[in-house]
């Protein structure tokens, strides 16, 4: 039995206001909880997955970075999140945003860093990388990455200068000659 087009109308406005009523307070919490995932989203320039199997995950990592903005592992779950979603550029600017928000965090760095070699963006790779540089001058890491980024961007005197010193900061010269 068909109910009529007005009617239907009326009972959806009725149950909208009743359910209105009753959840007041809890929506007002819900909205609150969206305005600070949302703030994070926005700080750390990345889109939140559609497909529901990863949407928890980053959803998770959002909540406590909107809790605690500069929270290590957090970021560090967001990342994997995304990149398990199949959205790894928006890991890599996760983690750069997280670091220029946090002042500074190497590992992140390193992280965007190796993602973006993933992705073949060589250039961004090594700019990412000279951040990381600056961040720890003395570690041999940074000058590794980059000299991966320009050697597979086809810069390869640039490339050959960061390998140097790269082996010249590497603690554990043995290691080096042990790998074939």
């Amino acid at each position: 039995m068909p109910i009529g087009r007005g009617l239907a109308v009326f009972l959806l406005l009725l149950a909208s206001c009743i359910c209105s009523s009753l959840s007041g307070s809890a929506q007002t919490a819900a909205e609150k909880d969206w305005e600070r995932m949302s703030a994070t989203l926005e700080r750390l320039n990345v889109g939140l997955p559609m497909n529901a199997a990863g949407r928890a995950a980053v959803l998770h990592s959002l909540e406590v970075l909107g809790c605690e903005p500069c929270d290590q592992d957090a970021i560090a779950e967001l990342g994997k999140a995304l990149q398990n979603t199949g959205h790894r550029r928006d890991a890599a600017t996760a983690h750069v945003r997280f670091s220029q928000t946090c002042n500074g965090h190497a590992p992140s760095l390193r992280a965007a860093v190796n993602i973006l070699l993933t992705l073949s963006d060589h250039t961004k790779a090594a700019e990412i990388a000279s951040d990381l540089i600056k961040l720890e001058p003395f570690d041999d890491n940074g000058y590794y990455l980059r000299a991966l980024a320009y050697e597979r961007g086809d810069l390869p005197k640039k490339a050959i200068d960061d390998y140097v010193t790269a082996i010249e900061l590497f603690g554990d010269k043995d290691k080096i000659a042990n790998v074939a």
